[in-house]
């Protein structure tokens, strides 16, 4: 887990401006998931950059789970350290990385 990890009851509204501020508005990430025990877990995400990006791309070709879980690490602001240590609960934040990539509407046009 990530040194000096903030958790879920120390995220408040002020720190998530400040997370918007600092990466873009709607660009932050809650992802929320109920545990095989029924507890519900979070975390935060923040949207990742190129260089993070290219190096997920490089890796997942020979292990896309170790892939999302470095992904996943790259990005984390907040949340339940379950969230990275739970194969279950893993798989939902690595379902939703994907989400995390936004880009701008395009298109192609051949000539």
């Amino acid at each position: 887990m990530k040194k000096n990890s903030i958790k879920v009851k120390d995220v408040t509204p002020e720190l998530k401006k400040e997370w918007s501020a600092k990466y873009g508005e709607g660009k932050c990430a809650i992802v929320t998931a109920t545990d095989e025990d029924g507890s519900v877990k979070k975390c935060f995400l923040r949207p990742p950059t190129r260089s993070e990006m290219g190096a997920y791309s490089v890796a997942y070709r020979t292990n896309p789970v170790k892939a999302n879980e470095s992904l996943a690490k790259s990005i984390w602001l907040a949340g339940d350290e379950e969230m990275l240590t739970s194969d279950y609960l893993f798989y939902a934040v690595a379902e939703k990385l994907p989400d995390m990539i936004k880009s701008a509407e395009a298109e192609l046009d051949m000539f």
